[in-house]
């Protein structure tokens, strides 16, 4: 197979964090213009870049989405799905604000009783009932 083309077909890496402060977590709401599932709520996080390690990734994607570096960062979970691997970590977000890109429109600080309230893309609502 063509290396271009085995490129193309294999698994992305995915990487996110679940912050929490005072027992509720951060989600945000991606924009109508944001390249993979506008309108729907995520956590911090995105694709690797090249010669990234997934908590890198997870760590990058936090403070490019959400304004925040986040602190004692730990594994919780892989999932897999045909498309992409999604490795989810948990971290605190101190005391620092959130100040979001042009990638999503708002964001909350919600309960483990609120999430189901809230349309997440896939994995999201399994990573935040883990850890509320």
């Amino acid at each position: 197979m063509e290396f271009r083309l085995w490129l193309e077909r294999r698994k992305k890496t995915v990487a996110a964090v679940v912050l929490v402060r005072d027992g509720r977590a951060l989600i945000l709401k991606r924009g109508s213009t944001a390249p993979w599932m506008p309108g729907k709520w995520n956590l911090p996080g995105g694709t690797e870049e090249p010669g990234e390690e997934p908590m890198q990734t997870a760590a990058r994607e936090c403070v490019e989405e959400a304004g925040i570096r986040p602190i004692g960062m730990k594994f919780l979970k892989m999932f897999i799905n045909t498309s992409f691997e999604f490795y989810v970590y948990v971290a605190d977000p101190g005391d620092q604000e959130v100040r979001l890109n042009w990638e999503s429109t708002e964001h909350k600080w919600i309960s483990k009783e609120e999430i189901r309230q809230y349309d997440l893309v896939p994995h999201v609502s399994e990573a935040l009932f883990m850890v509320l």
